[in-house]
């Protein structure tokens, strides 16, 4: 019965098998030209609808900054427009304590800096994390 399954399991193997050129998985990956990623960097508009979050090492200095249920795991695309700032057609938003900030030719990477940098040179933070994403729908 031993040698039966040998037998058996050689002749699955010696089937199953597939030659390197019958397999056309990635076969043609040398053809592909390999470019760089780009990322789209678009600037922010007015009328846009951003969500900012603000985030320190000590949970109650921050809460001025923040709008809305920070804690919350899931928020709703509509809750977050509600808790957003409305980006003005001066393109400015009026961000809680700094007041006005110019939004002006700048990406969210570049306006999350520049709110760290504002909390961080008014002493209002030290060590700030700001996250900024647009929420339009």
């Amino acid at each position: 019965m031993n040698l039966h399954l040998i037998k058996v399991m050689a002749l699955l193997l010696l089937v199953g098998c597939a030659s390197k050129e019958d397999i056309y998985y990635m076969q043609d990956a040398g053809d592909k030209a390999v470019g760089n990623i780009v990322y789209d960097t678009s600037q922010i508009q007015p009328n846009d609808i951003l969500k900012i979050a603000v985030e320190s090492s000590e949970p109650s200095a921050v809460i001025p900054y923040n709008r809305g249920g920070q804690g919350l795991a899931q928020q709703t695309l509509q809750i977050m427009q509600l808790d957003g700032y409305l980006v003005s057609v001066n393109n400015t938003i009026n961000f809680p304590v700094l007041g006005d900030i110019s939004t002006l030719n700048l990406t969210t990477i570049e306006l999350a800096d520049t709110i760290k940098d504002l909390l961080k040179e008014g002493g209002h933070l030290t060590e700030p994390s700001v996250n900024v994403r647009l929420v339009n729908a």
